[in-house]
């Protein structure tokens, strides 16, 4: 029982750092995102300024970068959530693990399409799909087991 003891401690400490870890990556990922964002508007701007034909930067590109970004930071705070919580209660929530598994692969299939094969955009859409239906229908079962938790 007393190795029980350090290696739920040991993994509470791992967890800690890789939460930590977790927290420094998404700060790191929106700093980066805004800056690059700002070039481009003060380019424009320069470009405005100086009399230059504006040659208009390709927003489409911009906005789907923009919008890939939000959404991996949402997976991440997702993922901060896992973690926090098996830190604090060593229990995780189903919900969250859920709700990660049904963003990624939507993710995936939103903004890396050209990535993967057909077959495996079908595996992912099969995938995040019926995970959503089992979510839904089975809320109630998910809300019970990770207040039981």
């Amino acid at each position: 029982m007393k190795s029980s003891k350090y290696f739920d401690k040991a993994i509470t400490v791992i967890t800690s750092v890789v939460a930590i870890m977790l927290v420094i990556y998404m700060i790191v990922l929106v700093t980066v995102n805004a800056i690059s964002f700002t070039y481009v508007l003060v380019d424009l701007f320069k470009d405005i300024v100086s009399g230059k034909q504006v040659a208009m930067p390709d927003f489409t590109a911009l906005s789907v970068d923009f919008l890939h970004g939000i959404a991996i930071f949402i997976i991440l705070i997702k993922a901060y959530k896992v973690l926090v919580s098996y830190a604090t209660h060593h229990h995780v929530s189903i919900r969250y693990i859920a709700e990660i598994a049904i963003i990624a692969g939507i993710l995936e299939i939103l903004f890396n399409t050209s990535s993967y094969s057909w077959e495996v955009l079908a595996v992912m859409s099969f995938l995040s799909v019926s995970t959503l239906a089992i979510y839904v229908w089975k809320y109630p079962v998910f809300e019970k087991i990770d207040s039981a938790g």
